[in-house]
């Protein structure tokens, strides 16, 4: 089996479901994939963070996502999900932290 078509299906699969590069990175690991085959998988996953922490906010209905503004407790629950799915932590702030129906942008 070619490893980096692997790496690649894999990640794609991850960021499709909601997880973030850090997730993506580990699950390669433990597949056993060398850092040179999960290269383009990393690429894939660093490129397109952005929608699969959308996806994963639209999911759970977080943030913009939610009927209802949290209380604090919500949101600090929230964004421990959001980290042990991989998303980084500015990102995963700008989720948890936007009032429901508020629009968030991709910043370069």
């Amino acid at each position: 089996m070619d490893d980096a078509l692997y790496a690649q299906t894999k990640a794609a699969s991850l960021i499709r479901r909601g997880y973030g590069t850090r997730r993506v990175s580990h699950a390669l690991y433990q597949a056993g994939i060398s850092e040179t085959d999960g290269r383009e998988a990393f690429q894939i996953s660093e490129a397109n963070k952005w929608a699969a922490a959308d996806k994963f906010a639209r999911k759970r209905k977080i943030g913009c996502y939610a009927e209802t503004e949290q209380d604090a407790d919500k949101c600090r629950k929230q964004l421990q999900a959001f980290l042990r799915a991989g998303h980084d932590f500015d990102l995963a702030s700008r989720f948890v932290f936007a009032r429901p129906g508020e629009e968030i942008t991709v910043e370069d």
